[in-house]
């Protein structure tokens, strides 16, 4: 990383700032094995709001992020197909990743019975580059809840995950008037299988699903001093997204994704 970031929330606001003065921030927390890990967050941009040539604008900021090169030349072979790029950073308990996210165009009417592939999920250690992986985000459209309660059986494998998954989709899934997004999420080379939820249009706050975090927290053995800053930080925030499922690494987690805002950077200050 260039010297002169010495922030990584600074520099992907400053990047996402000079594709487009409009894009989305997300912000989202990890819960795993002994820690739950907040300081995530994803920036996002139409492709039609980016002014002039956008894949060489894309291709600058690849470049200011130092994204190894055989995962820049995946990145011009799927943007022509790209319709919202999606910046992220993830700081964990096994270093810091940058993330730059291709969501594809998908058909206004997709065929019935058929995974689509939505993202492509480009990831690698911000410190060290070397280290990468590629992620694949495939799209089951027009599922059922019966339906997506039979493929997260799948997904998650271990008893106790499996039910606060199910229990906390059944909740919010009754709220959810249109298709939830029920996407998988794969990893060549490696064990990650997950699945991830939209659950936007529930209209619920991350206060609403407390006793589901409260069982997470506890799956997880994770502390009270660990977890309860997280909550009342965030307890006001729509809840977004649900991920959940097996990591690379073999172990079960959740992700939480909440509030969901849009940015006016001639106007907003950056994200602190």
């Amino acid at each position: 990383m260039p010297n002169e970031y010495k922030n990584h929330d600074a520099l992907l606001f400053e990047l996402a700032a000079k594709l487009s003065p409009r894009f989305g921030h997300e912000r989202s927390f990890a819960v795993r094995p002994g820690g739950v890990y907040a300081n995530r967050f994803l920036l996002s941009v139409g492709l039609a709001e980016i002014p002039g040539d956008m894949h060489e604008k894309i291709l600058e900021v690849c470049g200011q992020m130092r994204m190894p090169p055989t995962q820049v030349e995946l990145v011009k072979r799927h943007l022509p197909t790209t319709r919202f790029l999606h910046l992220g950073f993830e700081e964990g308990f096994r270093g810091s990743i940058y993330k730059i996210y291709l969501e594809q165009n998908t058909p206004a009417v997709p065929p019935a019975g058929k995974a689509i592939l939505q993202h492509c999920g480009f990831k690698w250690d911000a410190a060290n580059p070397d280290w990468q992986v590629l992620t694949r985000y495939a799209w089951y459209p027009a599922l059922s809840l019966a339906e997506i309660r039979q493929r997260i059986d799948e997904v998650c494998v271990r008893e106790a995950h499996r039910g606060i998954a199910r229990e906390l989709v059944d909740f919010a899934g009754g709220r959810v008037a249109e298709d939830m997004r029920y996407l998988e999420v794969a990893e060549a080379g490696n064990s990650r299988r997950s699945f991830d939820l939209n659950f936007y249009d529930a209209g619920l706050r991350i206060a609403d699903i407390e006793p589901f975090l409260v069982r997470m927290w506890a799956h997880y053995r994770v502390e009270s001093g660990k977890w309860q800053p997280v909550f009342e930080a965030f307890r006001d925030d729509a809840f977004g997204h649900l991920s959940g499922g097996i990591h690379r690494d073999g172990e079960d987690f959740f992700n939480v994704y909440h509030g969901r805002t849009t940015v006016n950077a001639r106007r907003d200050k950056p994200i602190s």
